[in-house]
C-alpha cells in the first residue's frame, strides 16, 4: 500500500533535491482518512479480533477439559 501513497517530489527551495514525500498524495482529505482507517482496520483491528478470537476459544477449550478432568477426578473418590 505505500508504493501507492508515497512519490518523489522536487524541494521548491532546492533545486535537483528529491524526496519521497507522502502529501499532496490524496485527491481530498476524505480520501487520505479512508486510507488511514483501512490501514487502522487491516493492521491493527483485525489482527486484534484474530487474536483475542484464538485466545478466548484456548480459555473455553481449557475450561472444558478442566471440567471434565475434575469429574473424573470425583468419581475416582467417591466408589
Amino acid at each position: 500500500m505505500p508504493a501507492f501513497i508515497f512519490h518523489v517530489m522536487e524541494h521548491p527551495a532546492k533545486p535537483g533535491f528529491y524526496q519521497c514525500v507522502t502529501f499532496a498524495s490524496f485527491p481530498s482529505p476524505a480520501h487520505e482518512k479512508a486510507y488511514n482507517l483501512l490501514c487502522l482496520l487491516v493492521l491493527y483491528i483485525v489482527p486484534l479480533a484474530v487474536i483475542v478470537l484464538c485466545y478466548t476459544r484456548i480459555f473455553w477449550e481449557i475450561q472444558r477439559q478442566s471440567k471434565e478432568g475434575q469429574g473424573k477426578l470425583l468419581s475416582l473418590f467417591t466408589r
